[in-house]
């Protein structure tokens, strides 16, 4: 992936120039000042080289991966082969040690871990498998007590890296899952970190009614209650496609929960999809839509037959 990676001239001083540059980049802090950003990295990749101008060739490196990612304009896929480069060529550098700069040598191996997972080119099973790896690697120097908001997001990626993962048993990813989610929860609180709280709920109550371990009932149970909570953050009023997503969570769950009165279980699956398709209605939404309506029909039937 050596194509990818800026030319350096490799002789030439940073100088002035390359200072100002730093400089601006480091003053370029929006989301719509990234153009401006990635222009600028490269720019000043092309007067430093990675052996007489480390500190600046490390810094630029970084930014520009950082940016990269970020970055909606240009092609997604191209963005990503380069961010991976521009890290991979990081992550080899001796100077860039484990024992000398742990906490550069993390987010290296973090950032790796999240390319690898949004990567579009190479097979998908694979991808996933270099990001759980990478995200165990940056587990060695982030640590719960030391760095606990980026053990979290480590814990948060593995989470959401083991729910895809397509090698292994797919009951042990599902543990993975639950597990890792669990732990990142011990930092990312309902009252310190809402938003991410909620994610990590409505990613549990995804996971429990696909789970094979322990009664199934208990699991519909927990995805129930996880959906609940998440729904104490997703308003339909601050969150409305979130809000969405979680009603129709609700309703899937409560169209297979056997325990209790089933035609009880059904008439509110039924309201949960409808809550839903209140938002799906919008155009932006047509898979959604077409998903929750099939659903919504099938419970229908279900309590028809039920009633009758």
């Amino acid at each position: 992936m050596s194509e990818h990676r800026p030319q350096n001239s490799g002789s030439v001083d940073a100088g002035e120039v390359v200072h100002a540059l730093v400089d601006e980049i480091r003053s370029l802090k929006a989301y719509e000042h990234l153009p401006r950003r990635i222009e600028l990295c490269r720019q000043a990749l092309l007067m430093v080289n990675q052996t007489d101008h480390f500190k600046e060739w490390g810094y630029l490196t970084a930014v520009l991966a950082q940016s990269l990612m970020k970055a909606e304009a240009g092609n997604r896929a191209e963005n990503i082969e380069e961010a991976i480069a521009l890290l991979e060529s990081l992550a080899d550098d001796r100077r860039l040690s484990m024992q000398d700069q742990p906490k550069k040598w993390g987010w290296i191996r973090h950032a790796l871990a999240r390319a690898y997972e949004e990567r579009l080119c190479g097979e998908r099973a694979e991808n996933l498998e270099k990001a759980i790896h990478y995200y165990q690697e940056a587990l060695k120097v982030y640590t719960r007590q030391d760095s606990p908001e980026e053990w979290a997001k480590v814990q948060v990626g593995l989470a959401d890296a083991y729910e895809e993962r397509l090698c292994g048993e797919r009951a042990e990813n599902l543990e993975k899952v639950i597990q890792h989610a669990l732990s990142a929860q011990e930092v990312f609180t309902k009252e310190g970190f809402p938003q991410d709280w909620a994610c990590l709920e409505e990613l549990l109550s995804v996971v429990y009614p696909e789970r094979t371990l322990g009664d199934c009932e208990d699991n519909l149970d927990l995805a129930v209650q996880h959906n609940l909570n998440a729904l104490e953050v997703y308003t339909r009023e601050d969150f409305p496609v979130d809000w969405a997503d979680v009603q129709y969570h609700l309703g899937m769950t409560y169209h297979v929960r056997m325990r209790g009165d089933r035609v009880e279980n059904l008439k509110i699956a039924i309201q949960h999809y409808k809550n839903a398709l209140k938002i799906y209605e919008r155009k932006d939404f047509h898979e959604e839509r077409a998903m929750v309506r099939e659903n919504l029909a099938k419970a229908r039937d279900e309590l028809k037959r039920s009633d009758g």
